[in-house]
């Protein structure tokens, strides 16, 4: 098992890469917790200097190698099967934002799109009734056939929504 030592917030640790991190000052393990989004937390330094850090993204920092040439502060750690809470360090890479989006999209963690979005105030079939009518009707006219904001039938106009639909 490996380990680094290092300073936090006026404290001392050891962390292991098995997410494992002891407190030296103190001679405890820390206790880790899941904050809100589902990720693996703990509580580092001596107040006021006390902060809740992610524990996959001290594990990259001191586990993983940057395969880039910008610096971490500007990466983020991906977890490979998409488990939030498994931080093993076979589970981390690091990743740009962009790649980290990309990714993230691919795995479908995005609003489905059309009908599908549970969110969608339009069926597919109403969208094809509007693109229909958009050469004869403005977009305010429209709307209030479908009860709709005009902002709406502007974006399906300009192809900003709704863009599946032929």
């Amino acid at each position: 098992m490996n380990s680094a030592i290092f300073e936090f917030g006026g404290k001392h640790y050891a962390i292991y890469d098995n997410g494992d991190i002891f407190d030296i000052d103190s001679k405890r393990f820390i206790q880790h917790s899941m904050d809100s989004s589902g990720y693996v937390v703990v509580n580092l330094g001596k107040t006021p200097n006390r902060a809740c850090k992610k524990l996959h993204r001290l594990l990259g920092e001191f586990f993983l190698p940057n395969p880039f040439a910008i610096p971490i502060s500007e990466l983020t750690i991906n977890h490979k099967d998409y488990n939030k809470s498994n931080n093993d360090i076979s589970n981390l890479e690091w990743m740009t934002r962009e790649d980290n989006a990309r990714d993230s999209y691919k795995r479908a963690n995005h609003p489905q799109r059309g009908g599908t979005n549970k969110m969608a105030k339009l069926s597919e079939e109403k969208v094809c009734e509007i693109k229909k009518m958009l050469p004869m009707f403005s977009d305010l006219e429209i709307s209030k056939l479908f009860g709709v904001h005009n902002r709406t039938i502007y974006d399906i106009r300009h192809g900003k929504t709704w863009k599946h639909i032929i």
